[in-house]
């Protein structure tokens, strides 16, 4: 099922149809107490509880109750996993002061290590460190299963494994492996149904924050990619790419 909108696309219909609710602004789901409407049939349990003031999540270390997954996840991290360095801004919690320091560079957008060359900025000096590669041409990182090349350590192993089969990141709650950190961290959210990133205006809450770029270009109307050839501009890349095959078809000067 593939959105006629935006890049989405997803093989559950009831997925997808909860999708198309962001662009047409629908809300089917109806709270009999407060009158009040919702898109997804999944955050109606929640509201109910502010009603009836029910907590069926409970800690098993302090015995403290919550009304929602998320806020008992959150509590049981920060104050039982000696993290005491806590984000305001999306609650995830840190062992260590500077830690926590980098990470709100993520809400805030501070880009404090800039390059020298093409004057890219960055959030941390490791990602600058990692930038610098990419103005030379060396590639001393080599797969020694094909012999393909790479800038970073880190790409030729992620690769490596391709070859290898390794998925050597485990989810330690249902056991499924991965071969990538991002990949379990993204499973994961099925688990806890954590979603710390809220959009600012409509107050929807996402489980990664590049969802929650993704969805706010609804709201701010922001198209940041052009055609080159008609100047026509586009709020994703994707669409921009579909413009270019449709209405340039055989156009060669791009």
């Amino acid at each position: 099922y593939k959105c006629n909108i935006c890049p989405y696309t997803s093989r559950i219909v009831a997925n997808f149809l909860r999708h198309l609710r962001i662009h047409t602004g629908e809300k089917p789901y109806y709270c009999d107490l407060c009158s009040k409407y919702f898109s997804d049939a999944g955050n109606m349990p929640k509201h109910i509880r502010t009603h009836t003031g029910e907590r069926p999540y409970e800690c098993k270390i302090c015995l403290k109750k919550f009304s929602d997954r998320s806020s008992w996840t959150r509590h049981v991290r920060v104050k039982h996993s000696r993290r005491p360095f806590q984000c305001l801004e999306c609650g995830k919690a840190f062992t260590q002061k500077a830690n926590l320091q980098r990470h709100m560079r993520i809400h805030t957008g501070e880009l404090p290590f800039p390059c020298k060359v093409c004057n890219k900025r960055f959030r941390q000096q490791s990602n600058l460190t990692q930038h610098q590669r990419t103005h030379g041409h060396s590639k001393p990182f080599l797969c020694n299963y094909c012999g393909k090349g790479f800038r970073f350590k880190g790409d030729m192993l992620r690769h490596t494994r391709i070859h290898t089969g390794e998925r050597p990141f485990k989810c330690n709650i249902c056991q499924k492996s991965f071969r990538q950190s991002s990949h379990l961290n993204h499973h994961k959210v099925k688990h806890t149904g954590e979603r710390p990133f809220q959009c600012s205006v409509c107050g929807k809450n996402f489980s990664q924050k590049s969802n929650l770029n993704f969805h706010q270009v609804k709201h701010t109307g922001e198209r940041p990619y052009g055609c080159p050839i008609c100047g026509k501009r586009f709020a994703y890349k994707s669409n921009l790419n579909q413009h270019r095959a449709i209405v340039h078809f055989g156009y060669t000067k791009f």
